[in-house]
This record gives C-alpha cells, structure tokens and sequence, in this order.
C-alpha cells in the first residue's frame, strides 16, 4: 500500500492531502484531521506532518494488513484505540523501515 502527498490550489488557498495510491482517494483520517487542525497552520507545517502521518498509514498496513481508515471506520472514529500502536510506530521508525 502507498500514499502520495498531494498539494492543493484552488481560489488562492493552498492546502495538502495524503492520497491512497490504490483508489486514489485521500485518505479518511488525515483529510478530517487536515480541516480541524492543519487548515490553521503553515503549508509547510502542513505537510511535514502529513509526511508523518503517511509513515504512520504505511507502517499500519504492514502490521494490520488492513488500512488504517478502515479500523478507524470500525472503531467509530474513535482514535483513542489506536494509542497503542504508537509505541511499535516509534520503534518502526528508529530501524528506519520506513525508508525502505
């Protein structure tokens, strides 16, 4: 599974989304993440921490062989389920997996 950052323009506002590259859809979570949140911060703020979120999706698909949108649907949006990935997250980073 991979995700492309997309950069956005349209009536002089900017903005960036995560894109599944399968479906070519943005991504569920970061889209609503992006207009509570991102929306108010600089486009390069923006889309460093949509660069991490990307891993994140990355690193969940390996682990869960399911996207990360879809147990998010399940768990009725309810993001305080998935606190616990972030530790196997962190340690996914460190051994730079996600450069491969």
């Amino acid at each position: 599974m991979a995700y492309s950052i997309l950069h956005l323009s349209r009536n002089n506002q900017r903005t960036h989304l995560i894109v599944d590259d399968v479906t070519t859809l943005p991504v569920m979570f970061a889209t609503i993440y992006g207009m509570n949140e991102l929306s108010k911060k600089h486009l390069g703020t923006q889309e460093n921490i949509l660069c991490s979120l990307r891993f994140f999706y990355v690193y969940y698909f390996k682990k869960h062989k399911r996207t990360f949108d879809y147990d998010f649907y399940r768990s009725g949006y309810n993001i305080s389920c998935f606190i616990r990935e972030l530790d196997g997250f962190f340690t996914y980073l460190l051994g730079k997996q996600h450069l491969s």
